[in-house]
């Protein structure tokens, strides 16, 4: 199964990510395939691991295609915010930070996706949302229903809201090159497993017994 993930490039959304494949390969292989660079080295190579994530970089549309069939398994988490061909057996995720300039971008390239895939559902993720401001899950929702057509099929909507401890958490996992899925809190740890079930149809007791599994994972420190 292939799942993109369409949304500006953000910290937040490559832990995201990472945390999900982390989670899925308790019982499944999974590879990330992104636009922007995981890592921080100076090599820049193609295909490096990156806290314990095989992690793949393309180019663009035709690069992407080569990539993934050159790379079968049986989660493709493909990480972009632009609007590509990703092939067949696609599932789509719009992930919307709360800032305008990235949240019109990710709405735009979202209606050019859609054009290619017109009649596939989609799954909304908010992320590093507020909890006591106006700007509200609530409030993007509208607003996004506003940019795109009338046609698309909206599964589900889920809110991440930025949390301190996930904030640190965030920090220390990218410095350290070390993701440690126990570090985040329990609600994004819930919320997480809830978009999982929606994208792949694994059934919620299984996820959790991947989590708990990928929460003893030991990965060495740089």
């Amino acid at each position: 199964m292939r799942i993109v993930f369409l949304g500006f490039p953000s910290e937040s959304k490559k832990i995201l990510l990472m945390s999900m494949a982390r989670i899925l390969s308790v019982g499944h292989t999974v590879k990330i395939f992104t636009s922007c660079r995981y890592d921080y080295d100076e090599s820049r190579r193609d295909v490096y691991d990156f806290c314990g994530i095989e992690i793949h970089n393309f180019g663009d549309g035709d690069s992407l295609k080569q990539v993934l069939e050159s790379n079968p398994c049986d989660y493709a988490l493909i990480d972009t915010y632009l609007a590509l061909d990703a092939g067949h057996d696609v599932k789509l995720a719009s992930l919307l930070q709360a800032e305008r300039s990235s949240f019109e971008q990710t709405a735009e390239q979202t209606r050019v996706l859609l054009k290619q895939y017109p009649f596939t559902d989609i799954c909304l993720i908010f992320y590093d949302v507020h909890e006591y401001c106006r700007i509200s899950p609530k409030f993007l929702e509208k607003l996004y229903h506003r940019r795109i057509p009338d046609s698309v099929n909206v599964t589900r909507s889920f809110a991440l809201y930025f949390e301190e401890q996930n904030a640190a958490a965030l920090l220390e996992c990218l410095f350290e090159e070390r993701l440690v899925i126990k570090r985040f809190s329990r609600v994004w740890k819930a919320q997480v497993l809830n978009i999982l079930g929606s994208l792949t149809g694994i059934e919620a007791k299984e996820l959790k017994g991947y989590m708990k599994k990928a929460e003893r994972m030991r990965q060495v420190c740089r």
